[in-house]
């Protein structure tokens, strides 16, 4: 009983005390949507959330990509289930105009997830572009088409990835931190 009063009287000494840390980053980012389509002879389908977050340099961007998905199925459906956690290094280029643009972009990095053989790990690479259309002042709608390449857990699945995407970008001056 001693030690949990002790533990909400720092708890709120803490939450008073008022934070004064600054972020200077402000990245411009993307949430994606895709399905995936597998190229090989197995036909696995299946889908991905994916967020990417990137510092701006001109056209190219540098950043962070992380999300969750699950291929199933195929003719051997036993065997093929997989969820997996991808997180990898992006890099692009990107441009928009008064109301189209557009944006090539490579990921890569490893997964983690659960395969019908327990938990796995592997490596994942992706490549793709996308055609961007302005909604406002900071935000665009792209539709997005990647390759991907998803190698780990004993064989490696090659998928085409249709999906849409919502993004965003700062002003340097408009940023809100």
């Amino acid at each position: 009983m001693r030690s949990s009063s002790f533990a909400l009287v720092l708890l709120v000494a803490l939450g008073a005390s008022a934070s004064t840390a600054h972020a200077d980053w402000n990245p411009d980012g993307s949430v994606a949507a895709q399905l995936h389509f597998e190229l090989g002879d197995q036909g696995e389908r299946g889908g991905t959330i994916l967020v990417d977050l990137w510092k701006r340099f001109d056209l190219f961007r540098i950043g962070l990509a992380a999300g969750v998905g699950a291929l199933t199925g195929g003719a051997d459906a036993g065997e093929s289930n997989r969820a997996f956690a991808p997180i990898g290094l992006t890099l692009g280029i990107a441009g928009i105009g008064d109301y189209v643009g557009g944006s090539l972009t490579v990921r890569a990095g490893p997964w983690g997830g659960a395969t019908n053989d327990g938990l796995k790990g592997g490596l994942f690479v992706s490549v793709g572009g996308s055609l961007d259309i302005r909604w406002g002042e900071r935000l665009a709608v792209a539709f997005v088409l990647d390759y991907w390449l998803i190698m780990g857990a004993g064989e490696t699945r090659s998928t085409l990835a249709p999906g849409v995407a919502l993004r965003w970008t700062w002003q340097e001056e408009e940023a809100p931190l």
